[in-house]
């Protein structure tokens, strides 16, 4: 049986595609089964991949009816019976040393690894480092880029919701309650493809299943309150209104509500040790104007530099 499962999943992806796969293929670790789960594909996608995969052995293309991300990963959890899992998205694609390096930093103890990852733009390439508590903290909650035990994920029953917007928080939130160490490699092993219309640069009220992922996370008892502030500051306070300054008719109000909601639910979340410890400088001045509700300010700064909160 092989060691780890690699999970694809895959949704109108005929231009996206191939390189994903050939990157799979030249992995010098090959102990590996990959599955291909179609959520729903109309377009060549499902073509592609059984002539890139042809009788590979190793690959397993699986089509389900359309449901979302979260369900096609569901479905490869489902399916997943090795001894670990990892995820790719469809669009990106890994460096050839990204199973062998990942696998290689299991010690004893350790329930997941992990290594850096490089955003590619289309004209440059930036590299996103992190350290252990950035990981357990989520800042980087995507599951891309991680090797997992399955056993931990499926002995504490950990999915991802589906039908919502930040899945990825929501799995890797309730995952790292049960980590008990992880291992990081030094190294940009995954590349992340950075696209204009992805939930990062454009707006939809979609944005706000975030509350709905922290009404399930705030339910998990194995969660320490003070981390699941530390998440709320981050992914709403910074998160929820960057993602909103998009919006075509963004207002100060639109802060002001974002704000609310959290202050409603922690009064003094601006008191959260993480913030001193965890957040850069230019991050935290802009939290102690928010918390001083100087939200004009912050609207004006948005409204005309916006990437001083780029995440």
């Amino acid at each position: 049986m092989a060691q780890v499962s690699v999970v694809v999943p895959c949704f109108n992806v005929e231009d996206k595609i191939e390189r994903c796969i050939n990157s799979i293929k030249e992995q010098t670790y090959k102990d590996f089964l990959c599955y291909f789960i179609d959520d729903g594909s109309t377009d060549g996608t499902a073509s592609l991949i059984k002539k890139l995969i042809n009788n590979d052995q190793r690959f397993v293309y699986r089509y389900k009816s359309n449901g979302g991300q979260a369900s096609a990963r569901n479905l490869g959890l489902e399916l997943c019976d090795t001894k670990y899992i990892t995820f790719v998205d469809s669009d990106d694609y890994l460096h050839q040393d990204y199973l062998f390096q990942l696998i290689n930093s299991f010690d004893d103890g350790v329930d997941l690894t992990a290594c850096y990852f490089d955003r590619v733009y289309k004209n440059r390439i930036s590299r996103n480092e992190f350290n252990e508590k950035d990981l357990l903290l989520s800042k980087y909650p995507a599951v891309w880029g991680k090797m997992i035990k399955t056993s931990i994920i499926k002995k504490n029953h950990v999915q991802f919701p589906e039908g919502l917007w930040y899945e990825d928080l929501c799995f890797f939130a309730t995952l790292t309650s049960y980590i008990s160490e992880v291992n990081i490699v030094k190294k940009s092993l995954y590349y992340y493809i950075q696209n204009e219309n992805s939930t990062m640069y454009t707006y939809s009220d979609k944005i706000y299943d975030i509350y709905k992922i922290f009404d399930i996370l705030k339910k998990d008892p194995n969660i320490q309150q003070d981390t699941l502030e530390y998440l709320e500051i981050y992914h709403i306070l910074i998160g929820t209104i960057y993602r909103a300054s998009f919006k075509t008719d963004f207002t100060f109000s639109n802060i002001k509500c974002i704000l609310e909601y959290v202050e409603n639910r922690y009064p003094k979340w601006y008191k959260n040790h993480n913030i001193k410890t965890q957040l850069s400088g230019i991050y935290r001045i802009y939290l102690w104007f928010l918390q001083k509700h100087c939200i004009r300010l912050i609207f004006i700064a948005l409204k005309f530099g916006n990437h001083f909160l780029s995440l």
